[in-house]
């Protein structure tokens, strides 16, 4: 498992998005995370929020700590629906795992993803 490329964004103002919503980054160059069974590739132009964490919890996960380049991975493949739900949510822990995220929390941020995720439509 690795991640190909560098993961350069920059901030969205809320004139800037397309629906006018804030907290939103757009990827300026290519990046890929390459898993055990699947591979991801964000093309430049993307927007990505880093983990739609709620408000209440944001305290004790940091959206800019380790797992934002799995994060990033995680948003676009939910986003353009690549795969299952299940396997999106499978290659962010393992995109996880790669960034030397414990297992504690790569499992805590697995198990928020699958709890939340019926949040984005049923596919």
């Amino acid at each position: 498992m690795r991640f190909i490329g560098d993961l350069d964004v920059r901030v969205v103002d809320k004139e800037d998005h397309p629906e006018g919503e804030t907290g939103y980054f757009m990827v300026l160059s290519e990046f890929t995370f390459v898993g055990s069974e699947y591979t991801v590739t964000i093309p430049p132009g993307t927007l990505i929020n880093f983990a739609s964490i709620p408000r209440l919890l944001r305290w004790l996960f940091d959206r800019f700590g380790p797992s934002r380049k799995a994060a990033a991975i995680h948003d676009h493949a939910y986003e353009e629906k690549l795969f299952t739900r299940a396997i999106c949510d499978e290659i962010f822990r393992e995109a996880l795992e790669c960034r030397k995220v414990n297992k504690v929390t790569r499992n805590v941020y697995k198990f928020g993803v699958r709890a939340g995720g019926w949040t984005r439509g049923r596919w």
